[in-house]
């Protein structure tokens, strides 16, 4: 049996800044945010993917017939995590203090740039590429996304050099598995800072993913997530300060305040959204982030108009998550609207895309009480709550992660990245 990579199991205890459902709070706008606790090793956060399933994705040890070698240096702990055991490479990378991670980074470099004198000048790319995974899940078992952690400290970081490996690799990404790779890791990356809650952190990570790499329907998509997040609803300084990424200045916080840093974002998220679906116009979860921004602006037509589109153009993978988002965003609409039947529809479509997720039995439940049907209202609130073996699952529903980018794709991209450099 193949080791498990610390990378995603860690991931998976990242703190999320989800907000409340939009029938927790009664009616309106004014959604709350919660948090979600770290660490909770096999309690399900996204839809479809739970920590089993993510730990029975990601896989870097090696096949059981070879045994790893002890690292002694950079250069084998390399070849351990690429074609060795992973695990036992990681943990001995984390053993190493500054001191030594120094000497060995430049003995390392030393070598490569030496071996460039006969090898081709992309030969190294897939050790740079291990660097980068071996130093991000370091970083996530250290808890460098956290709130309490940040570049912006100062110290030095695991974080910070996979960024610096990352830039090495960018510059050849007019190789398209190279750029394949750089893209991955940043929406990874941002993914990991949002759930942290670091929103300029993960405003950061995505303005130099377009820098390095130039448009991209992904990124603009990661980059018009944060800035969605960075929206708001806020609860407290806390979380303004979090997602301006400085120290809030005045001493009194006021609703025109929070509404000014609600535009500025909202325009921002308009803007990144709206040319991701300019150079991908089947990016389905575009179309779904647009038409929520769209909402936000009291802009009903235009995200009707987006949201449809999302469910038109998704694919099965995305149904559980996209689909069934964009169906509740609707049936809100509707409802708000006073389009009962449509609502409903609209709710009942989202039920049919994930009947894990309890926050469409809610909308529903609510929409009949409030319409009248009494028992048939009820008895959709009790599924959300589980009153049968199928039962919804608040702990699965997409909602929870919404504002989290796309960290619901979690498991595919560090797949991916895991992939390509163990080929």
């Amino acid at each position: 049996m193949r080791a498990v990579s610390p990378l995603i199991i860690a991931t998976m205890g990242a703190k999320s800044a989800c907000p409340r459902p939009p029938h927790a709070v009664g009616a309106g706008r004014d959604h709350a945010t919660q948090d979600r606790p770290l660490l909770q090793w096999l309690r399900p956060v996204l839809t479809g993917i739970t920590a089993l399933t993510i730990c029975a994705v990601i896989v870097l040890a090696a096949p059981p017939s070879r045994q790893s070698r002890t690292p002694a240096t950079l250069t084998t702990l390399i070849e351990d995590y690429r074609h060795g055991d992973a695990a036992v490479a990681l943990a001995e990378f984390m053993k190493w203090d500054a001191k030594r991670m120094a000497v060995e980074y430049e003995a390392w470099d030393s070598r490569r740039i030496a071996a460039k004198r006969f090898l081709p000048a992309d030969a190294d790319t897939a050790e740079i590429a291990a660097l980068v995974m071996l130093n991000t899940e370091a970083a996530v078992e250290l808890d460098e996304f956290g709130v309490t952690h940040s570049p912006a400290s100062g110290a030095p970081s695991h974080y910070q050099a996979a960024g610096r490996l990352v830039k090495m690799l960018a510059a050849r990404s007019a190789d398209a598995e190279v750029r394949a790779f750089c893209r991955n890791w940043f929406v990874l990356a941002t993914s990991l800072w949002l759930s942290a809650r670091q929103c300029f952190q993960a405003a950061n990570t995505a303005d130099d993913a377009l820098q390095m790499l130039g448009p991209d329907a992904q990124l603009f998509l990661a980059a018009g997530s944060v800035a969605e997040a960075q929206m708001g609803p806020f609860e407290n300084r806390t979380e303004v300060e979090l997602a301006c990424g400085e120290p809030w200045g005045s001493s009194v916080f006021t609703l025109h305040d929070v509404f000014m840093i609600h535009n500025r974002y909202r325009d921002y998220a308009q803007t990144w959204l709206q040319r991701a679906v300019a150079l991908d116009p089947a990016l389905a979860e575009a179309h779904l982030r647009l038409g929520r921004v769209f909402y936000w602006a009291d802009r009903s037509s235009q995200a009707q108009r987006e949201l449809e589109r999302s469910i038109a153009v998704m694919t099965s993978v995305e149904r559980p998550f996209v689909g069934y988002l964009a169906a509740i965003f609707l049936g809100r609409l509707h409802e708000e609207a006073h389009r009962v039947e449509e609502a409903r529809r609209s709710y009942e479509q989202a039920i049919q895309f994930n009947a894990r997720g309890h926050i469409a039995h809610l909308a529903l439940g609510h929409l009949l009480l409030m319409s009248g049907a009494t028992e048939e209202g009820w008895t959709r609130v009790r599924a959300a709550f589980g009153d049968r073996a199928d039962a919804a699952s608040p702990e699965a529903d997409p909602w929870l992660n919404y504002r989290s980018a796309q960290l619901w794709q979690a498991p595919q991209r560090a797949h991916a990245l895991e992939a390509w450099v163990r080929r």
